[in-house]
């Protein structure tokens, strides 16, 4: 099948016919049955458009496939349980019965337009490419190094002992709730430089030169996401590993397809292994290969129910916001509160996490932190037409993420755009359109202006000392 308009306007057909006929069969089945035949006939339509994307990029590891794959199981991973009959705690889910139906045609349509948003933006990579793909690109790679090494090492002298104070102080001997209440101890500019942290040591994997650097950075970064994940947030710890086997598995020449299943039994044992840890539950429970997958797509899954709650409410309750959160997100995005003094910008931006107020409001008798997902923030800002932002969000992220999947000397900063991205948008259909900006401004934008002046003093220095031309140069 080759990626031509014709086959994407064949396909995009299709979607609008079976949009069509799910909105039939939800108005004349009852709800057991349209749960059934709704979640599975789009099940289908989803697993042609992943096949389509794989066709064109003649991989299964790509960051669209993947995106798109942690989409799907956070946005349907319980409903596709309860489709397919298979015993699960569905306890919270049952709470609403009256909007089962509801919440599964919302999502059903939300997948398939993710997955028509894939179909659209995806494109054939090119194998070699022969000019510098960005600015940073253009710059000696040493220098580069240099510069990222220094962000690494200083942002890693903040963050590691922060975090291993969170694990061995508070995960272990406090457990979970603790470690929440440390981090809300923690002044708000710490997560950014967590994330900065990874981002620096990404670069420097990408830009080293030299083997033992990298294997040393890799085994840094690892560790951070394991203990990560033992302190609490597993799918952020299981999405880091994931990035960095994506970015060995790009830098290897010889690509051995039987890893990936590999990959990802043990990504799903380490997601349950992580929630054994942090509940202190029995490890027998881990050996259970029934309860691996069905525990998998149960606890990703959940990530369905803050619809649940937002269509209990909206418009019953709250009004629906008319795209203001969405506009809220952006800013927010942009200017976090750690670094609002002022707190002006912070009351302007108050409602980019309403949704965290309503359920506080409304649903207090849940102690434990619900979350939320692109579905739910859609819904509360557009109702069904919320289905239309969807695509265009995921069009944003897809685009972004299909931007260079390949790795050369002309391209390094490129592919980091992608490897970076995909970290912080993996677990992007659990949370909400503020992540899409937050990561573009601050890891893509703001990374590329600290190297530019960074190279830029370096060349000032090499020049007043040696007199001779910047090193702009290859």
């Amino acid at each position: 099948m080759i990626c031509t308009s014709y086959n994407k306007l064949i396909i995009t057909n299709i979607v609008c016919i079976v949009s069509f006929i799910l909105m039939i069969l939800w108005k004349y089945l009852h709800t057991y049955m349209f749960v059934r035949w709704g979640v599975l006939i789009t099940l289908a339509i989803f697993i042609f458009e992943i096949y389509h994307i794989y066709r064109v990029t003649n991989t299964i590891f790509h960051p669209i496939i993947i995106f798109l794959m942690s989409f799907y199981c956070f946005q349907n991973g319980q409903l596709l349980l309860l489709a397919l009959d298979i015993n699960f705690n569905t306890f919270y889910i049952n709470t609403f019965p009256l909007l089962q139906k509801k919440v599964v045609l919302f999502s059903c349509l939300s997948n398939i337009i993710a997955g028509l948003a894939g179909v659209w933006c995806v494109r054939k990579h090119k194998l070699q490419t022969y000019q510098p793909q960005s600015c940073i690109d253009r710059y000696p790679a040493s220098m580069v190094f240099i510069a990222v090494s220094v962000g690494a090492i200083i942002s890693g002298i903040i963050t590691i002992p922060i975090l291993l104070i969170k694990f061995f102080y508070y995960g272990l001997t406090g457990g979970y709730y603790a470690v929440r209440a440390f981090e809300q101890s923690l002044p708000a500019i710490v997560p950014l430089l967590e994330y900065f942290f990874v981002a620096f040591c990404f670069l420097t994997i990408i830009f080293s030169s030299t083997s033992h650097i990298r294997t040393l950075v890799y085994i840094v970064l690892f560790c951070w996401f394991v203990i990560t994940a033992l302190c609490g947030d597993r799918t952020t710890g299981a999405a880091g590993i994931l990035v960095l086997i994506y970015i060995k598995y790009t830098m290897r020449s010889r690509k051995n397809k039987i890893i990936l299943p590999v990959i990802s039994i043990l990504l799903i044992c380490f997601i349950r292994f992580s929630y054994i840890f942090r509940n202190k539950l029995d490890w027998m429970v881990l050996l259970t290969g029934h309860n691996i997958f069905i525990s998998f797509l149960t606890e990703l899954g959940f990530s369905c129910f803050p619809l649940f709650l937002m269509m209990d409410i909206v418009p019953r309750t709250e009004p629906f916001l008319i795209g203001t959160q969405y506009l809220s997100s952006i800013l927010a995005g942009i200017f976090p509160s750690s670094l609002d003094f002022s707190g002006y910008i912070k009351r302007l931006v108050s409602n980019w996490n309403i949704y965290d107020d309503w359920i506080k409001t409304y649903y207090g008798q849940y102690t434990f932190g619900i979350g939320f997902s692109l579905n739910a923030e859609a819904y509360i800002n557009f109702g069904w037409f919320g289905i239309c932002a969807i695509f265009i969000i995921c069009i944003i992220v897809i685009k972004n993420l299909t931007y260079n999947t390949t790795l050369n000397k002309n391209n390094r900063y490129s592919f980091y755009k992608v490897v970076m991205l995909l970290f912080m948008w993996i677990t992007l259909p659990r949370r909400c359109s503020y992540y899409i900006w937050n990561a573009l401004f601050w890891y893509i934008f703001m990374m590329g202006f600290y190297i530019h002046s960074f190279v830029y003093v370096l060349s000032c220095i090499y020049v007043h000392k040696k007199k001779i031309s910047p090193l702009f140069r290859k």
